[in-house]
């Protein structure tokens, strides 16, 4: 898996085998385009990615431009391989703000 487009396109991403299923190249590719025809460009955009997994989602969003970013994820292994795959990318020069939480999505909405 890898970045697709943006400030870190081409960077790697890894994945926890055991506690995630990531989302495909292919899908994210086709997830961004649908977003893209329906709000343009994603520089300035606010992007939450709840059930984060490797934290494709959130970190391709942070790549393209995206201001600001929240991705949860309750599983402490995946929450890991979330911190490391922003690591390598964030020597790209990204422009919006990464905050990751370690919680349940119930909890972090308040419920």
């Amino acid at each position: 898996m890898r970045i697709i487009a943006g400030a870190a396109k081409g960077r790697p991403i890894s994945a926890v085998a055991s506690a995630t299923r990531p989302t495909s190249d292919r899908a994210r590719e086709a997830l961004f385009s649908t977003l893209a025809s329906e709000f343009g460009e994603f520089e300035g955009l606010r992007v939450l990615d709840l059930y984060a997994g490797t934290g494709a989602v959130a970190l391709e969003a942070l790549s393209r431009g995206a201001a600001l970013v929240h991705a949860v994820e309750k599983d402490e292994a995946a929450s890991k391989a979330i911190t490391a795959n922003f690591d390598s990318i964030k020597s790209a020069e990204l422009k919006g703000t990464f905050h990751l939480y370690t919680m349940g999505v119930h909890r972090f909405l308040g419920d």
